[in-house]
C-alpha cells in the first residue's frame, strides 16, 4: 500500500510540474502575395503580407525570412508591427550566402499572438512567389525554429487552441497506466 501512495505522489509532483510548464508552440507565419502591376526593366514588382501567429515573443527574438538571390531583389519593407524594429540582411552575389533575409526583432516582449509586416520586391522568377525558408532566433542568436512561410490570408482565426504540453501529456499517460494496473490488481485480489 505505501508503494502505491508513494507512486501516486510522484504523478501528482510530475503533473504539477507539468501543468506550470506552457506549452511552447511554433510560429506560423502566412503570406499572401500581391502584383503590384507594375514592372522596372523586366522586372516585376509584388509585395508580401505577413501574419506572424501563434506564439509570443520575448525581448530580443527575432525571425528572419529568406528572400534568395536568384528570385528576388530590391526588397524593402513597407509595414512593420508596432513594437518591432525590421530591416532587410542583403547578400552580396560573391559571398557564401546565397539569400538576402528580412528580419524582424522584437524590442520588447510582445504577449499579442498577431503581428503584420510587408515587404515590396522585385520578383525576377517564373509565375508567382511561393513559400520561403525563415528561422526563429533567440536573443542570443541562437535559431530555436524554423520553417516555411505558408500561404493564406493575413488573419488569424479568433480562437487560439492552447495545445497541452507533452509532459502534461506524459503524466496522463502514466496516471492511465497506473489506474489500469490498480484496477486490475483489485479483480485478481477479488477471486
Amino acid at each position: 500500500m505505501k508503494s502505491c501512495r508513494r507512486q501516486w505522489a510522484a504523478v501528482l509532483v510530475l503533473t504539477a510540474l507539468a501543468a506550470s510548464t506552457p506549452a511552447w508552440s511554433m510560429p506560423q507565419i502566412l503570406f499572401q502575395a500581391t502584383d503590384l502591376q507594375t514592372q522596372t526593366n523586366g522586372v516585376e514588382a509584388w509585395r508580401y503580407d505577413y501574419t506572424v501567429a501563434g506564439r509570443t515573443f520575448a525581448e530580443g527574438e527575432f525571425f528572419e525570412i529568406y528572400f534568395p538571390l536568384t528570385l528576388y531583389q530590391d526588397v524593402n519593407p513597407v509595414t512593420v508591427a508596432e513594437g518591432w524594429t525590421a530591416f532587410v540582411l542583403i547578400a552580396s552575389a560573391p559571398s557564401e550566402v546565397d539569400d538576402s533575409g528580412f528580419a524582424a526583432i522584437a524590442d520588447h516582449d510582445d504577449t499579442s499572438l498577431e503581428r503584420n509586416f510587408s515587404i515590396e520586391f522585385g520578383w525576377i522568377g517564373s509565375g508567382a512567389p511561393d513559400a520561403q525558408r525563415f528561422d526563429l532566433f533567440d536573443a542570443d542568436f541562437n535559431i530555436i525554429a524554423s520553417g516555411n512561410t505558408l500561404m493564406g490570408e493575413s488573419a488569424v482565426p479568433e480562437q487560439n487552441v492552447p495545445e497541452p504540453s507533452s509532459g502534461l501529456l506524459i503524466v496522463a499517460a502514466a496516471l492511465a497506466v497506473l489506474s489500469l494496473r490498480r484496477a486490475q490488481r483489485l479483480r485478481g485480489a477479488r477471486t
